[in-house]
């Protein structure tokens, strides 16, 4: 559904699909703006919009995919908030009461209830409030306020997402809440309104990890040996080091059904390489350089 418009029965200043602001990868924080600028930890997790409607509330990832039925347990507490609030945040699975795992929210998505982990739905933004007010041009300092306002109410699995303007104090959390999950600092220009071209939000993450599309495996399918994956934005293919037995399993299950063409010999791997009929999103690591190389993390499942 896409509302221009709110009304009595629809009361959202606007609706959904929008556009999200996406951070930008920098290897260190900018120097920060005269009004200074908010840090937060990098989660580890699917990014969410929660909107409030006048009946329900609808939790939406980034590509407009509908993740409601995962997280019952936020929306029902997000039900305390007025209608015509939007929400921006990361879902995360948190495993063994603290550790963040990207992972396990596979589980909820599929509704394994054999495995249903608990989530935190961690608020960063607010775009839109009653009545029927767009707060997307208002500057983040403006916009924390009212987020901080409009969550009184609510409890876990929703809270907050924590920050400050100490930048010193920012830098010190990767180290102290890698335990916990989290992937590096974002920073964020406390001036600038919630547009995807002017936000200026940066990420600075401590391993360098990229997006990439799995196109095609070496080996079984139910095992894989190599994987040959495809950097959109570089333009180009690597293939990644062997995988190890547990991983390459669990990749395994997920491929079933998606390698149905035949296997073609590849001279960049010097072996048979069977493509998949529709490309993965996955996470890589990446090491740069003359020779760069990707090494297989996991299958980026908030991105299908």
């Amino acid at each position: 559904m896409h509302v221009t418009r709110g009304t009595a029965d629809e009361p959202l200043a606007f609706g959904p699909p929008i556009e999200v602001v996406r951070p930008v990868a920098a290897e260190q924080l900018p120097a920060e703006g005269p009004a200074g600028a908010w840090y937060e930890p990098k989660l580890d997790g699917y990014r969410v919009t929660a909107w409030r409607h006048a009946d329900r509330v609808v939790l939406l990832s980034r590509e407009g995919n509908d993740l409601s039925a995962m997280a019952p347990d936020v929306t029902a507490m997000l039900e305390r908030l007025p209608a015509g609030v939007v929400l921006d945040g990361e879902l995360c699975a948190v495993i063994d009461g603290h550790r963040m795992e990207f992972a396990a929210l596979a589980h909820r998505r599929r509704r394994d209830h054999d495995f249903w982990p608990p989530v935190v739905y961690a608020v960063f933004d607010i775009l839109a409030a009653p009545p029927h007010r767009d707060l997307r041009p208002l500057p983040l300092v403006e916009r924390h306020t009212l987020l901080t306002r409009f969550l009184a109410p609510v409890e876990p699995p929703v809270q907050q997402l924590i920050g400050t303007r100490d930048r010193e104090l920012a830098q010190t959390w990767p180290t102290a809440m890698a335990a916990a999950g989290v992937e590096g600092l974002l920073s964020k220009p406390l001036d600038r309104p919630y547009l995807p071209r002017s936000a200026r939000w940066v990420k600075v993450r401590t391993g360098d990890t990229a997006d990439a599309l799995l196109v095609g495996i070496t080996g079984p399918a139910a095992a894989p040996r190599q994987l040959l994956i495809e950097l959109p934005e570089q333009q180009r293919l690597l293939t990644t080091p062997r995988l190890g037995r547990v991983q390459a399993h669990a990749l395994g299950e997920r491929l079933a059904g998606l390698l149905t063409g035949p296997a073609a010999h590849d001279a960049q791997v010097d072996e048979m390489v069977q493509p998949l009929d529709t490309p993965l999103a996955v996470e890589v690591h990446l090491t740069r350089g003359r020779h760069p190389a990707a090494r297989y993390i996991r299958v980026r499942d908030d991105l299908m």
